[in-house]
């Protein structure tokens, strides 16, 4: 639901007519609204049955809905012909194999008229990251900006339901002084300060899975490593202005980038495989499950972090990754968050509404 609610989410705030909605169009060959209206169908459809949306029967309904050309492309953006698949995967090095969501491109691979799928991971990586991947391979630098701003301003937001005090760049670098390279977002809870900067990074084909600190840093350099000098930039001038305060710095991904700890990458320096100046890495799924936390009343924000921060001290507690701690109490939800559900429903009965008309 958190990838889908973000596409409906930037979807609600686009203009037809601005450079993004426009690159969507063109890229998909139909309405960006349509598309995500027939990939949240097909997703709830082919959850409970695989073979129910793969019939004739099932796509000449969809037809129906949305008509010929835009159900037919929309099933031409998952049905990848073999030649395709294999050009695609040409280059690709053997350790990447180990990487499950290699082949989101293809989804189905279609072979001497037979359908080749490559499992469900790669198929709901394929729909619900559709948009920031059409983002992510274009050189458009307006349409990217656009997103990025959006995707900014939606982490905002999200923030603002923890109930503390929330202050955005420009107040950041008024409050502390800042000068030089500054943070998105900085959360106040007494003493404490979170610091985030958010980046439109993801999971993606060029991305290995095993690789020297080298060529991470080079595949990263203007994103996640970007933001951890911004970090820690900025909590410099958070200690001087207040030399007692606690400070975490985290950076926001869009999608499923998985690094786990990664104080190897930021601080080469350093002679401890622990850093003394952590930089974690939290998708931006993992912080609205958080924020829905805090707002429950489970935890506090800043709590999270001072919990995971003393189980990176306890060999016994040391968890692989900061997400992993949202599965523990008092984190774990027991239901979607709820500011993402508000985004979801009205487009899902929408569609529903429109299926049954």
């Amino acid at each position: 639901m958190g990838p889908f609610g973000r596409q409906i989410d930037l979807l609600n705030r686009l203009e037809p007519n601005s450079r993004l909605y426009q690159l969507f169009e063109k890229r998909l060959g139909i309405s960006p609204t349509d598309y995500l209206a027939m990939a949240v169908l097909f997703r709830l459809n082919s959850l409970k049955d695989m073979s129910r949306v793969l019939t004739a029967k099932y796509r000449s309904e969809m037809r129906g809905v949305f008509g010929p050309v835009a159900a037919d492309r929309f099933y031409n953006t998952l049905l990848i012909p073999r030649e395709t698949t294999a050009e695609q995967m040409r280059n690709v090095d053997p350790d990447e194999w180990f990487q499950p969501n290699l082949l989101y491109r293809s989804p189905f691979t279609v072979y001497d008229g037979k359908w080749f799928f490559w499992g469900r991971c790669g198929l709901d990586r394929h729909l619900e990251f559709a948009l920031s991947d059409i983002v992510g391979a274009s050189d458009d630098a307006a349409a990217r900006r656009l997103f990025e701003d959006l995707f900014e301003e939606y982490v905002g937001r999200s923030l603002v339901r923890t109930g503390a005090e929330v202050l955005n760049e420009n107040e950041v670098r008024v409050r502390f002084g800042v000068d030089g390279g500054c943070c998105d977002y900085a959360v106040l809870d007494g003493d404490s300060v979170i610091l985030l900067e958010v980046k439109n990074k993801a999971l993606a084909h060029t991305v290995p899975a095993s690789a020297t600190v080298r060529t991470y840093r080079s595949k990263l350099k203007t994103t996640v490593f970007k933001a951890a000098d911004q970090l820690r930039n900025t909590a410099h001038f958070v200690c001087r202005a207040i030399p007692s305060a606690t400070v975490h710095r985290v950076t926001v991904t869009y999608g499923d980038l998985f690094v786990a700890e990664a104080d190897h990458f930021f601080d080469e320096q350093s002679t401890e495989f622990q850093s003394d100046e952590p930089v974690f890495i939290m998708s931006v799924d993992h912080m609205d499950r958080l924020v829905e936390a805090v707002r429950l009343g489970q935890c506090s924000f800043v709590s999270f972090f001072d919990d995971f921060a003393k189980r990176r001290r306890e060999p016994a507690d040391r968890l692989f990754a900061l997400s992993e701690l949202l599965n523990h109490e008092p984190y774990r939800l027991g239901q979607p968050p709820k500011h993402v559900t508000e985004i979801y429903t009205p487009f899902l009965e929408g569609m529903m509404a429109r299926c049954h008309a």
